[in-house]
């Protein structure tokens, strides 16, 4: 019996080494440091994995699957109200790697190269207390007229800052904001704001992405379509509703 324990140990230490991955069941509620979220190109819950060890990392970890919008797909304009830059993977890749997030294969997903993975929470929850300034209502208010963002110096500082406020009726639909000399803007919002039926348009332009940062994935806020867009120079990689990524 003594001789048989070690082997009872070791079989109990490899069975809890085995932690299981978790489908999404509204477990946000559960997580625990070093807990990893996975959403599908909607920005819909797909795993959580727990890790094997207990990590400290201090917050949850979370990818989101590419997206496979395109700027000729009805899914985007009837939303977003204009056409963005798209650097999407198709349909079917993005069913691949989402069925392998389900089945647990992990390691498989990443190697596809189809994730990008989110800022921290801690960052997300204080760029959106930055941007809700908009409340997304569309009127004609200063608030919802005008962009609100960060930017990040080449000492990684970041900055909070308001734009001047605009009319989408006279200026058009993107407020143009310089980008600063000596850094980039790595995170602003589009305006809710509405006027004779002229909107901001939500995506982010083609200014935004020619000026996007060459080190990090760059956000925008859409106030009215209530969607964060994140991209890079190539154009816009995930989609997903503020809601998910101030809470995920």
């Amino acid at each position: 019996m003594l001789r048989a324990f070690p082997m009872l140990f070791l079989a109990a230490l490899s069975l809890f080494a085995r932690v299981p991955s978790m489908p999404s069941h509204h477990l946000s509620s559960l997580l625990i440091p070093g807990d990893t979220i996975y959403l599908d190109r909607k920005g819909k819950e797909i795993n959580i994995r727990r890790m094997k060890s207990i990590i400290d990392t201090g917050q949850a970890i979370t990818f989101i699957v590419k997206t496979t919008l395109t700027s000729d797909d009805p899914e985007e304009s009837s939303v977003s109200g204009s056409k963005g830059k798209y650097n999407p993977i198709s349909r079917r890749e993005a069913r691949k790697t989402e069925a392998l997030i389900r089945q647990g294969e992990f390691r498989e997903a990443h190697a596809t190269g189809n994730l990008i993975k989110l800022w921290p929470l801690g960052i997300r929850r204080t760029d959106w207390g930055i941007v809700m300034k908009d409340n997304g209502e569309g009127d004609t208010s200063s608030a919802d007229n005008r962009e609100y963002g960060v930017t990040t110096d080449v000492e990684h500082n970041r900055k909070a800052y308001m734009g001047p406020v605009n009319d989408p009726y006279l200026t058009g639909t993107f407020v143009i904001v310089k980008t600063p000399a000596n850094g980039y803007t790595d995170m602003h919002s589009h305006p809710s704001g509405k006027h004779n039926d002229h909107g901001f348009a939500q995506p982010p332009s083609k200014e935004d992405i020619d000026s996007a940062s060459t080190a990090a994935y760059c956000t925008v806020f859409g106030m009215r379509s209530r969607l964060v867009y994140i991209y890079d120079r190539t154009g816009i990689l995930a989609v997903l509703p503020i809601e998910t990524y101030i809470n995920k």
